[in-house]
């Protein structure tokens, strides 16, 4: 459907507004039908009111454009407006967002660990490995296009990649990691004179451990109504506490994400790897078939690492249909410590989770 969009170049007239979905500080959101095929589409209408909308509104399209993956929101294509706006065309999600999930059923932990989390580490791990930062991580920018087994990350705005200096406070406060709380005007223009980012992709990770918290427990961990240096200083002081009512393994992966320290915070690869995402995954013998292996770390021999993790069992195999972002996917076997996912002939013709985050670029 991507390339049928971008095979041509539309106008306004060519669709029918059904409905506004919502709206943002210089958008509004339209729930649309494309006259010919009958497809419902998500159009953004983005409004140019100075050159700074005008340079987000182009490093969304640049960046979002760019991402293919079953947990992304699809990106179908965008096109100008007489009247100076324009309009971003992208995938309906149906079924709303993880908001709404929340707040309408709260889900069980299993639930919202298989359904969200997973998922979501998947798509990230995509995200990242393509040197994109999202910066905006929460409920509302993950998506629903069917009832089950149908989530993906969308709205890309506040994204940013490798060309682009990490120094701007963007993001939602409550999902706001510290190295962003710390970006003031100061620190600001000091790192733009020496060229220097003040933060990198573990801003998400950050968030993924408050997405996870506000998931189970039904509030994020901290009151961030404050002022900026309020909410850091409230954070420092009262550092993540384990909630009685959800698993050691989720206090963990929550832990391990709101490290204060972004060094010492757990990387969307170590996400996969943690046993509260593996939580329930099915064991089977590994495929005795054609198998590649695929390291994710460090390249050897023509074989990628997908993650280091002491805590695993030595012989621990996961079928790949449980792993999030695709069905059928691959068989993922931990040996020592080292995960590897194996893949058929045919899987490999599939351009799923985990065979496309990984390139020899990004393994070090």
């Amino acid at each position: 459907m991507r390339e049928f969009f971008r095979m041509h170049k539309w106008k306004l007239s060519d669709f029918v507004i059904k409905k506004k979905l919502g709206y943002g500080r210089a958008s509004e959101i339209f729930l649309a039908v494309h006259i010919r095929t009958g497809m419902e589409l998500v159009m953004k209408k983005c409004r140019i009111d100075n050159e700074f909308d005008r340079k987000q509104v182009h490093n969304e399209i640049k960046i979002h454009s760019t991402i293919e993956h079953p947990r992304v929101i699809s990106f179908y294509g965008y096109f100008y407006d007489p009247d100076g706006s324009i309009y971003l065309m992208l995938e309906h999600a149906k079924y709303g967002d993880v908001w709404q999930m929340i707040t309408d059923s709260q889900p069980t932990e299993e639930e919202f660990r298989n359904s969200v989390m997973r998922p979501m580490v998947c798509a990230l791990m995509h995200v990242h490995s393509l040197e994109i930062v999202h910066r905006d991580i929460k409920p509302e920018n993950i998506f629903l296009t069917e009832k089950r087994n149908g989530v993906k990350l969308g709205d890309f705005g506040f994204a940013t990649d490798e060309k682009t200096l990490k120094i701007q406070r963007m993001g939602t406060k409550e999902y706001m990691a510290p190295e962003i709380m710390l970006c003031d005007s100061e620190r600001r223009q000091k790192a733009r004179s020496m060229n220097r980012d003040l933060y990198d992709s573990k801003v998400d990770c950050w968030a993924m451990g408050v997405l996870a918290y506000e998931g189970l427990v039904g509030r994020t961990p901290w009151n961030v109504d404050g002022a900026m240096e309020d909410n850091l200083q409230n954070i420092i002081v009262n550092p993540f506490i384990e909630h009685p009512d959800i698993s050691k393994d989720a206090n963990d992966f929550i832990r391990k994400c709101l490290q204060i320290n972004p060094k010492s915070r757990i990387s969307t690869i170590e996400m996969l790897a943690h046993p509260w995402i593996q939580g329930s995954i099915r064991t089977t013998p590994v495929k005795s078939s054609s198998v590649q292996n695929i390291r994710a770390n460090t390249f050897q021999n023509g074989m990628y690492s997908l993650y280091p993790n002491d805590e695993q069992n030595e012989n621990t195999v996961m079928n790949g249909s449980q792993i999030p972002g695709r069905e059928e996917f691959m068989d993922v076997t931990v040996r020592n410590g080292t995960a590897f996912a194996q893949m058929s002939k045919e899987e490999r013709k599939f351009k799923g989770c985990l065979p496309n985050i990984f390139s020899r670029k990004n393994s070090k």
